[in-house]
């Protein structure tokens, strides 16, 4: 069984992973691509999400500006979940640029942590009817956040700096490489 959920770690998830036996495993995006998804589904599909409100005043905004606005009211939402799943015991975070780069091996390192047998031919044809099925995917491209305005990037930053154990882990390094 499979389950997509936008939901934050805590005692309470942990207790429900080791109640049902769950394998938990955490999709996670560079901070500024994220920021850049989220302005194109608020202005294509609708301001309103579970991360943070927006109204439609907000959709009048310039981009620049409501990238701004994402930053400072959703991009909170996206730092907890990131600090929290990152300290959870036995999940197996996945970076999105990985799964993008190399689907078929970041599959295999996901069934392998999660204890499935398989094989590649089995995976491939996962894939190929995965990718004919219906999703949200916006464009799924990586690099997108790089046009962000300095100042939002670095408002995303101040708050993975309330992280100091952070400071070498490769989802922050590579934003801030990108910064």
């Amino acid at each position: 069984y499979v389950a997509q959920h936008h939901i934050k770690y805590s005692t309470w998830t942990q207790e429900l992973i080791r109640r049902y036996r769950m394998t938990p495993v955490v999709l996670v995006r560079n901070l500024f691509d994220v920021t850049v998804s989220l302005r194109d589904h608020i202005r294509s599909d609708t301001p309103v999400n579970s991360v943070a409100w927006f109204t439609q005043h907000h959709l009048t905004l310039p981009d620049a500006e409501l990238e701004d606005a994402i930053a400072q009211l959703a991009m909170p939402w996206f730092v907890s979940f990131y600090a929290g799943w990152r300290h959870a015991p036995n999940a197996l975070i996945v970076r999105y640029e990985d799964l993008i780069a190399d689907p078929q091996a970041t599959m295999s390192r996901i069934l392998d942590h999660a204890g499935i047998a398989t094989n590649a031919d089995k995976i491939t044809a996962a894939l190929d009817h995965a990718r004919g099925g219906q999703t949200r995917l916006n464009k799924g491209v990586a690099g997108r956040g790089a046009a962000l305005a300095p100042s939002t990037k670095q408002k995303i930053l101040d708050m993975l700096a309330f992280y100091p154990e952070f400071a070498d882990d490769p989802f922050v390094v590579d934003m801030r490489a990108t910064a």
